[in-house]
């Protein structure tokens, strides 16, 4: 597990940057909070590509399927608001209605 601590700057860019509707039926949380979760957990994993100087392309404007490529892989990131920090043994599940989306490996942020 991999920890990283949210930046204030990166909680204010993800509020802004989000808008005031969910980006499907589908959403579990409040569809707003939701999204700036999933942006925040977006924006921590560009930060680790960038720290082990991975290079990526951000897709998630894109794609619906997933959020970046690297190399020849395509990555889907996964996020889940919480109070708590995360732990080694949560659980991590895909939506049934996600199960058929063209990427190779999910991140779970």
């Amino acid at each position: 597990m991999i920890k990283y601590k949210i930046r204030q700057n990166w909680r204010d860019f993800a509020d802004s940057a989000v808008g005031d509707k969910a980006l499907n039926g589908r959403t579990i949380a409040d569809g707003r909070k939701s999204q700036v979760v999933g942006l925040m957990g977006e924006m921590v994993f560009g930060r680790y590509l960038i720290d082990n100087q991975l290079g990526f392309e951000y897709l998630a404007m894109e794609s619906t399927d997933f959020d970046f490529r690297v190399d020849s892989l395509f990555i889907d990131v996964k996020t889940a608001y919480s109070n708590y920090e995360p732990q080694p043994d949560w659980h991590c599940r895909i939506p049934i209605y996600q199960q058929f989306q063209r990427n190779d490996i999910y991140v779970f942020a």
